[in-house]
C-alpha cells in the first residue's frame, strides 16, 4: 500500500474506533524522501494508457509485471502533468531519472 497521509489518518482512525493504540515509527533515513504522486495527490492523475498495457500483454508479459510495470509508468507521466505523453523528451526523461534518485532515493 502507498504511502500518503490520508491512508494513515484512516488507520488511525480505524485503531480509535476499534479502542487500540498505534505505535509505530518512522525510519529517519526515509524522512527526507519524497513520497510517490497517488492518484490522491493529483487531481488530474493520468492511468497509463491502455495502449502501454496491451503492449506489454502481446510481449507476455506476467500479470505482475504489468501490473508493476503500469504503476511504474503512471509515476513517469504524472511527473509532467502539464506534458502531454507524446511530447515529453529525453530531457525530461533524464529529469525523470535524477529526481527518483535524488528526491525519491530509490536505488539505482
Amino acid at each position: 500500500m502507498p504511502y500518503t497521509e490520508q491512508y494513515l489518518a484512516e488507520i488511525k482512525q480505524e485503531i480509535e474506533n476499534l479502542n487500540l493504540i498505534l505505535k509505530y515509527e518512522e525510519h529517519t533515513d526515509l524522512q527526507n524522501k519524497v513520497a510517490r504522486v497517488s492518484p490522491f495527490d493529483l487531481p488530474n492523475y493520468r492511468n497509463c494508457p491502455d495502449e502501454y498495457t496491451l503492449k506489454l500483454i502481446e510481449m507476455r508479459y506476467s500479470p505482475n509485471t504489468i501490473k508493476l510495470y503500469a504503476s511504474l509508468f503512471e509515476e513517469f507521466i504524472n511527473n509532467f502533468p502539464a506534458h502531454d505523453i507524446k511530447t515529453i523528451d529525453e530531457t525530461q526523461i533524464i529529469k525523470f531519472l535524477r529526481y527518483l534518485v535524488i528526491d525519491r532515493k530509490v536505488s539505482t
